[in-house]
């Protein structure tokens, strides 16, 4: 509900935000609609290769200079009911929350400036996984009672780029 309400408020906003079609524009707006991830390994996590669809999870800005644009960029992924089979399928199984935080600054250089657009971009950030639940077993003739689970990751990133943007009119970019 909450990114519904986002999605409304953002398209009711009156003021000029211009793609670098031409150029001329000092900044754009973005916003990420669609992602699928694959999130850092969770303790001794067996299910590693499971992909995630996230769906308006972040924002860029970026300030053009007719030469490069500087590229400010974040993601906040916050995931409820999480499991996944800890050390093995039949041993045991964990379930909570899931957060993932990521913040990026980079570059990004258009090689023209025409409504398809290809483009190279480097980013360099910073990402948090955290994940705060319960680990049970799933055999049910041990013994062993339920404990809980809180794990995080930090780390920096490095994001290099070779995408595709095109721009429908000069207020409004898709980019891959």
């Amino acid at each position: 509900m909450n990114r519904f309400l986002l999605i409304i408020a953002l398209l009711l906003i009156n003021t000029g935000v211009f793609a670098q079609v031409d150029g001329n524009y000092n900044y754009s707006i973005g916003i990420r609609g669609y992602s699928l991830m694959q999130l850092p390994k969770i303790a001794q996590q067996t299910n590693t290769d499971d992909f995630n669809n996230v769906w308006l999870s972040g924002g860029m800005l970026k300030l053009n200079d007719n030469q490069m644009a500087f590229r400010i960029s974040g993601h906040y992924l916050y995931k409820r009911d999480y499991s996944f089979n800890n050390q093995c399928e039949t041993c045991e199984s964990a379930l909570g929350n899931l957060s993932d935080f990521s913040a990026k600054l980079g570059f990004e250089k258009n090689f023209n400036y025409s409504i398809l657009q290809p483009y190279f971009a480097s980013d360099f950030g910073f990402r948090s996984t955290s994940f705060k639940g319960t680990v049970k077993q799933v055999n049910t003739s041990s013994v062993k009672k339920p404990y809980s689970l809180n794990t995080s990751k930090n780390g920096g990133t490095f994001t290099p780029v070779l995408g595709l943007k095109i721009n429908l009119t000069k207020q409004v970019s898709f980019f891959y």
